[in-house]
């Protein structure tokens, strides 16, 4: 997959998240998961996705909340997750498929 352009505005963040901040969240991913599932659950509870949905999850890390949204819009839905550090979508395609049909970068 190769990198769109960054736009001026969003600038700072994408330099913050390709230096060592993304490192730093990639390193620690699976104790932010475990930190962030109280909020994953309740936002799965009140966007309920179902079979068939699509979901973009923008801000995605390195896919936890992307990839469940992915199993619960299976099957006919899609889940895409978007994020600007370099080191996240990297992260993401080494976690389990969990449910997921086909992935593409």
């Amino acid at each position: 997959m190769s990198a769109a352009p960054i736009h001026a505005d969003n600038s700072a963040q994408a330099e913050y998240w390709n230096a060592s901040a993304g490192q730093r969240w990639t390193d620690h991913q699976e104790h932010q998961d475990q930190v962030l599932r109280p909020v994953s659950e309740r936002l799965m509870a009140v966007a309920a996705p179902k079979p068939g949905d699509r979901v973009i999850d923008i801000g995605c890390g390195c896919g936890a909340t992307t990839i469940d949204f992915a199993v619960r819009v299976s099957p006919g839905g899609e889940g895409l997750g978007l994020a600007s550090g370099s080191t996240f979508p990297s992260r993401c395609w080494r976690a389990p498929a969990r449910g997921r049909r086909k992935a593409s970068r």
